[in-house]
């Protein structure tokens, strides 16, 4: 027997419209309050700095990047994503410091050290260097990465900085940045009196009445490599789901007692994230090694075709 087409009825559908419309006129209420009660302000390039200090003390570690300016749906979702990795980043960290209070006390003290003598103890510096160390179209050209024993024990010793104290970068920030008025709705960034990552510079912009941090996608050399389209924006995307991955693989490794000291850490660490996070880089590089090569057969000028001596 056939089966009848049924349809939803009108006070049916008139309900749960309203409904709808109650529900995320509420959400927007809760959050709007929520934001207005935590003081999360991005009123001016100050209070952006006073409010990634707040959201980390308050847990809320999830929220630093909407406090980065995305410039397409594409971009805001990775961040969104990223907000999801930084909280599980913040979880493994407090439950390391349970778990290994000692070993976590000393890592940060050598990090306090390295900072103090002006070394990178950063994650960006770290994967860059031991994850890549070339420039994405010069990765693009080689094979798929092989696991090399040096690099990849950096690559777990770096990882391990960052599990124990993802956030201590913006331990006393408000301290120790300002800005520089370039026009009136762009700052430069200066930590201590100097301009943050030379050459390129780190600056803030206001949009919609609010100030954001600004990723460097107006500087043509760094543009280009940048995600330009959804399969590229997938990739990064993907990337940050792997660490993320790893992070929450290794909470539940921690806690089941799998784990008994940072050095087994690192080492699974190294098991989990360290080729899968090496394959990315190479699809990336070489996304944007066809698309650089693209716009270069695009961009080409066409030769024009010579007559012959018969055609007029």
């Amino acid at each position: 027997m056939a089966i009848q087409n049924t349809r939803f009825p009108t006070w049916g559908r008139r309900w749960g419209q309203r409904w709808s419309v109650s529900l995320v006129a509420a959400a927007a209420t809760i959050l709007t309050a929520c934001e207005r009660k935590a003081g999360y302000s991005q009123k001016s390039p100050e209070a952006v700095v006073e409010t990634a200090v707040l959201m980390v003390k308050n847990g809320d570690v999830q929220l630093l990047p909407q406090l980065i300016y995305a410039e397409s749906k594409e971009g805001r979702i990775v961040l969104q994503r990223t907000g999801q990795l930084f909280k599980s980043l913040s979880l493994l960290a407090k439950d390391l410091e349970v778990k290994f209070p000692k070993e976590v006390g000393e890592l940060k003290a050598q990090a306090e050290a390295a900072a103090k003598e002006g070394k990178a103890s950063n994650l960006f510096s770290e994967m860059i260097t031991q994850v890549g160390g070339q420039s994405t179209q010069n990765m693009a050209r080689r094979r798929p990465p092989q696991p090399d024993g040096a690099q990849q024990e950096q690559f777990q010793s770096a990882m391990s900085l960052l599990f124990a104290d993802p956030f201590s970068m913006l331990t006393g920030i408000e301290r120790k940045i300002s800005t520089v008025p370039i026009d009136n709705d762009t700052v430069a960034v200066l930590y201590d009196g100097k301009m943050v990552a030379p050459p390129l510079g780190l600056l803030m912009r206001r949009k919609d009445d609010r100030w954001y941090v600004a990723l460097p996608s107006n500087i043509p050399m760094v543009q280009q490599y940048l995600p330009q389209n959804r399969s590229e924006f997938q990739i990064v995307a993907s990337l940050i789901r792997v660490i993320d991955n790893a992070v929450i693989d290794l909470r539940k490794d921690v806690n089941s007692g799998e784990v008994q000291n940072l050095e087994d850490l690192s080492r699974k660490t190294g098991e989990k994230a360290f080729i899968p996070a090496m394959l990315t880089f190479f699809a990336y590089g070489k996304a944007v090694e066809n698309r650089l090569q693209a716009g270069k057969a695009d961009a080409a000028p066409t030769t024009p075709t010579t007559p012959a001596s018969g055609d007029k």
